[in-house]
């Protein structure tokens, strides 16, 4: 039987709300017509008021510092970060914040009364905009440093005068091939593990594994992530789980740095050959059985530093995934643009007892360590499908 003093209301409510919902809707597909000038005539010619300044850009942009661009173009067994680093920085300069994406422009032909009263950037990977980026400009000039590399982006710019008309101009631009590394306030050493090629000629995907440095300050208390840095890796890289590669009793905080909604896991993890003794392979197990569970991702990958057990443990995943060992050297050495000094001989005698197991392959040894930890073939296939899958 119809209660109306209570099923009554809950219709209209329900009514109402759905009335709201399609109003809203259509509202947003009018201002997203408006927005990327679909037929719209009040939308000025967009190619004659508007002209666009993408620095870094020759024919691709180019997301990291020179100076790294020239190691990763060097043979990594016969030059090392720490070389190219000195040279260049003088070992007091950090150079390992990746390059900013600076996007500026400048009004053409509007009238020196008709200034630009609002400014937005909407940048997506697709040319019909179904997924974008929106960026508010201030002073006609932003910086971006969280896009992706080796990647092509379709541009929209949308100016707003002070007599209220709109103006604005398309375009695409494609960013370099390089190691995708972030710029995130209060933390040091953090890049992206995609974007590397594989021995098949895959690349491995970014936007999934992050590595770096603590988050908490608790070892190193320069090493702890601000407010801006939280949101960043919270909205932008839109972090999942915490892999904390740290012994659990180093963080003394009553908190975890990046809230209760980010999962937080402990492996007090070994480092370099140290992952071949018998003690630690429950630990390396559960490192890569996490790995293999797709609902963790993104994931953000770190001990104290970002480049010893951070930097081994990454160093099989790529190894498994079909990375050259090469590159993986270049992976490792990237933490010199933050710290200078790393421990190589270390490192070297790490990757070459991995190779040194069963396998023609660094790709098959490092596939039947894994498996020799307990690792099941699904599990494999899973990670191999994460990283490399459609």
């Amino acid at each position: 039987m119809f209660d109306w003093d209570n099923d009554f209301w809950f219709f209209v409510r329900t009514k109402i709300h759905t009335i709201m919902s399609v109003i809203t809707c259509v509202v947003a597909v009018v201002l997203l017509l408006v927005l990327i000038n679909i037929d719209n005539p009040d939308v000025k010619n967009i190619e004659n008021n508007i002209s666009v300044e993408i620095t870094n850009f020759q024919e691709n942009v180019l997301l990291i510092d020179e100076k790294i661009e020239t190691y990763l173009k060097s043979d990594p067994f016969k030059t090392s970060a720490e070389e190219v680093y000195k040279t260049y920085a003088g070992n007091k300069k950090q150079l390992n914040q990746g390059r900013p994406f600076v996007f500026s422009y400048n009004l053409n032909n509007a009238h020196e009364e008709m200034f630009g009263q609002k400014a937005m950037l909407y940048l997506s990977e697709n040319k019909d905009f179904e997924s974008m980026q929106t960026f508010e400009i201030t002073n006609n000039s932003i910086e971006i440093f969280s896009l992706k590399t080796d990647t092509k982006y379709y541009y929209q710019l949308i100016v707003i005068l002070s007599n209220e008309s709109i103006i604005g101009k398309t375009g695409s631009f494609v960013t370099s091939k390089s190691p995708r590394i972030l710029k995130i306030d209060g933390i040091v050493n953090v890049r992206d593990i995609g974007g590397w090629q594989t021995s098949d000629g895959k690349q491995i995907k970014q936007c999934l594994l992050y590595r770096g440095s603590e988050l908490d300050g608790a070892v190193e208390k320069n090493y702890k992530l601000s407010d801006n840095g939280k949101s960043e890796m919270i909205n932008v890289l839109k972090i999942k789980t915490d892999m904390d590669l740290r012994n659990p009793n180093v963080n003394k905080e009553p908190f975890d740095a990046l809230g209760e909604k980010v999962k937080h896991e402990y492996y007090n993890a070994p480092q370099y050959a140290s992952v071949f003794e018998p003690d630690y392979r429950k630990t390396m197990q559960k490192i890569f059985s996490d790995l293999a569970n797709e609902q963790n991702y993104p994931i953000y990958l770190h001990c104290t530093y970002g480049r010893d057990r951070t930097g081994t443990i990454c160093a099989i995943l790529e190894a498994f995934l079909g990375v050259s060992k090469e590159d993986i050297k270049r992976d490792y050495e990237i933490s010199s643009f933050s710290y200078g000094k790393l421990d190589r001989e270390w490192f070297d005698s790490f990757v070459e007892k991995l190779d040194a197991f069963e396998g023609k392959t660094l790709q098959q040894s490092a596939e039947n360590y894994l498996l020799s930890l307990g690792l099941t073939e699904q599990e494999l296939k899973n990670i191999k499908n994460i990283f490399l899958g459609e």
